[in-house]
């Protein structure tokens, strides 16, 4: 069994003041004739912490999700996010109460952040998501290079699924995440002189269900950002059985230093193609538009990275 945490665990006088305040609350707000509030289903980054979560449910494989007190804590231990998190975590590594401990992705964006933590000799796993990112981490922070193993999050193939609906394969998506503002505006004038409709969506601007949902009614995503870790949009994409065309500028920096990376760490024959200038974009489109049946998106989820299959994976990584 092991313990995942997303915040620290709070001090037992804390944890019994909650207690009486979280037995009140509901009752306070009922009696005012208020909706009862409700915690937040999933901490740290969301979409990685539920797809663990609901990952070891499907798998029907035990675990502890923030634990309200120290000693419901299992002897393994995953700190998924935040400095605090992993600052506690080390200290109850050190004081016996957890014997094995792995720490990732969602605690900092580079080693830099913060080398004195991530470099413990009391972390024996350190999570990061893609081939990159490890090079980064082993770059910025040598110590940490035998410790890394990569994992990605998975998706919910349930709910992130085509509708079935007929669809203009002319249809295009541009997903829009701090893009090359030049070559993103060149890109559409180009799918537009090829008989294209396209839709702009800014990131951040959107809810899951209106994102799937224009997934739903659009052929091709053409997904613009410097660089994704993951690119758990991407999986979402795919996971609709829609197909992306990908600008990857392959660079990132990061604490003055610029370091190779990808837009896509998982794209593959099957989900895509990746393109850097308008020359390969008006490459890719003609070629996905010409044989649609090329791709096969969600099949390629359903083999590698759905919630169960993710979790699993992450569980047999540990070796815990």
């Amino acid at each position: 069994m092991i313990t995942i945490l997303t915040e620290p665990i709070p001090p037992p006088r804390q944890y019994y003041t909650d207690n009486v305040k979280g037995r009140l609350r509901p009752l306070l707000r009922k009696l005012d004739g208020r909706e009862p509030l409700k915690r937040p289903a999933y901490g740290g980054h969301f979409a990685v912490t539920r797809s663990l979560v609901e990952g070891l449910r499907k798998a029907g494989l035990p675990f502890v999700y923030n634990p309200r007190r120290i000693k419901d804590c299992t002897p393994d231990l995953i700190a998924l996010s935040g400095l605090q998190t992993l600052e506690q975590a080390i200290g109850l590594r050190k004081a016996g109460i957890v014997k094995r401990l792995a720490a990732g992705p969602n605690i900092v964006g580079s080693p830099a952040d913060n080398f004195e933590l991530l470099g413990s000799e009391w972390i024996e796993r350190y999570i990061v998501n893609s081939d990159w990112t490890r090079n980064m981490y082993a770059g910025e922070l040598p110590s940490l290079d035998a410790k890394l193993i990569i994992w990605p999050a998975g998706v919910d193939e349930e709910y992130w699924k085509p509708e079935g609906r007929e669809k203009d394969p002319r249809s295009l998506l541009f997903y829009s995440k701090r893009p090359d503002k030049e070559l993103f505006d060149r890109c559409i004038e180009i799918a537009e002189a090829a008989g294209c409709r396209v839709t702009v969506l800014e990131y951040g601007s959107y809810t899951p269900p209106q994102y799937k949902q224009l997934l739903n009614e659009h052929a091709i995503l053409v997904h613009f950002t410097p660089s994704e870790s993951q690119g758990i949009s991407l999986a979402e994409s795919w996971s609709v059985d829609v197909p992306t065309l990908v600008w990857n500028q392959g660079v990132y920096v990061s604490h003055g230093k610029t370091i190779p990376c990808s837009s896509a760490p998982f794209l593959s024959d099957p989900t895509g193609l990746f393109f850097r200038d308008a020359p390969e974009f008006a490459a890719a489109l003609d070629k996905a538009v010409s044989a649609p049946a090329a791709f096969s998106p969600r099949k390629w989820i359903l083999d590698h990275l759905t919630d169960e299959i993710s979790a699993r994976h992450l569980i047999q990584l540990l070796e815990f």
